[in-house]
């Protein structure tokens, strides 16, 4: 999950698909739905791109290249019961100019949606982001608190430790490196 984009730089976003967060999807044909402006890639169907199966079994690429400075939000299609996961807004900017760095939190945020956390992990409540409004598989995590060290456990290892969560649902392990652990905490 990259903090920003640059103009005329080619970056590669890759994800996975799973179904009921653990099963990796390798059969599915997903695209990436950009805006209608702003990127050099040749647009297929209106302002799709599909992305291609990677080296890696279960992980899905495509290269992007922004033309302009901005902010885009960029909507993975899954190709699976049309699911379709709308990220958070992609920072875009000019070559040579410094960005401004993003807050843990803010980082964390993007990193909720942009890992599938909030596939399973609803927040309801929350109307600044309709796209985080979208199941509720695992517990809500609105107005719940959890320790430090049980979050970065759970979340390194979610195998481990004491399940808040009744029933066989186990969150899958992302491979997550130690700041975007940091990040989501």
């Amino acid at each position: 999950m990259p903090e920003y984009l640059e103009v005329g730089t080619p970056t590669t976003l890759s994800f996975t698909i799973r179904q009921h967060g653990k099963t990796v999807m390798w059969d599915r044909e997903p695209s990436l739905i950009l805006p209608a402006h702003g990127w050099f890639d040749r647009l297929i169907k209106g302002n799709r791109v599909q992305a291609q199966k990677s080296e890696e079994c279960g992980v899905y690429e495509r290269t992007i290249t922004p033309r302009t400075a901005g902010e885009f939000a960029i909507t993975i299609d899954t190709d699976l019961f049309d699911l379709k996961v709308a990220l958070l807004p992609f920072r875009v900017i000019v070559p040579e100019s410094v960005p401004v760095a993003l807050s843990d939190a803010e980082r964390g945020r993007q990193l909720f949606v942009a890992k599938g956390c909030s596939t399973c992990h609803a927040k309801l409540q929350d109307d600044q982001n309709v796209e985080l409004r979208f199941a509720g598989f695992g517990p809500s995590l609105v107005g719940r608190t959890f320790s430090v060290d049980y979050l970065t456990t759970k979340i390194k290892n979610p195998a481990e430790g004491p399940s808040t969560v009744a029933g066989s649902m186990v969150m899958p392990q992302l491979a997550l490196d130690g700041r975007e652990v940091e990040a989501l905490v």
